[in-house]
């Protein structure tokens, strides 16, 4: 058997477990110390995830969709997100949601099966609450994109309600 192709997966350390520097870091980063607190952000994320997963199987907490492994992508997006911006989260994106400022009793009281737990009263007013079906948050993020637009355009809305010809 011939091998069709061969492809490698780089492996991406900044930070060694102890929080010392596994080798340079990237020219966007300003030093270690930058890269501390999202360290501890991931850290938080998965004791969190730990416990809830805890809390499900002993019976304590309804359904509950873990994040295991996931941890460095939603904090790298809730540190990239300002303020101002709209998050429209999937169902697991709790790094990125506590960094908004969504409180984690909030994700248990959801999960919990308490609808109150979505109204994310921690978090910004204009961040949407999870979507559980898988991609449905896309079309929120579309509709938030294009009433930007809209808004930036003016009264006329740059012409998204004129007719085509």
């Amino acid at each position: 058997m011939s091998t069709a192709a061969h492809f490698d997966i780089e492996y991406l350390q900044y930070l060694k477990p102890d929080g010392t520097l596994a080798g340079p870091l990237p020219p966007a980063v300003p030093g270690a110390k930058a890269l501390l607190p999202l360290f501890k952000q991931m850290l938080l994320v998965r004791t969190f995830d730990g416990k809830a997963i805890a809390l499900q199987r002993t019976g304590k907490l309804g359904t509950y969709a873990s994040c295991l492994g996931h941890e460095a992508t939603h904090v790298g997006i809730g540190a990239s997100l300002r303020p101002e911006d709209v998050f429209a989260p999937s169902y697991r994106e709790y790094g990125a949601q506590f960094m908004r400022g969504v409180r984690p009793r909030e994700v248990l009281l959801y999960w919990g099966g308490d609808e109150r737990g979505n109204l994310l009263t921690g978090g910004p007013a204009h961040d949407y609450p999870w979507c559980v079906p898988i991609s449905t948050q896309c079309l929120m993020a579309s509709g938030a994109a294009l009433s930007f637009k809209a808004a930036r355009a003016g009264p006329d809305r740059g012409g998204l309600l004129r007719r085509r010809r």
